[in-house]
């Protein structure tokens, strides 16, 4: 597995854990602060993970472009 495919491995792990938290705090009596910002958090990891194999594609692609144009 290269360090593209580990990454958005891991921005869909994370967000699966954030689905789980939020299917939990949807079924609690009372909503939890504390559990709504964990969850945040696990959504704001998922994006940034995603935004960082974007980078990696295009850093990768955009070279190899040139060199195919070339």
């Amino acid at each position: 597995m290269n360090i593209i495919e580990s990454v958005v491995e891991m921005a869909r792990e994370q967000r699966r854990k954030a689905d789980l938290k939020m299917f939990e705090a949807s079924q609690a009596a009372e909503p939890d602060i504390y559990k709504m910002a964990d969850i945040t958090l696990d959504v704001a990891v998922s994006q940034a993970l995603w935004g960082t194999a974007t980078t990696l594609v295009k850093e990768v692609t955009e070279p190899m472009k040139q060199i195919v144009n070339k």
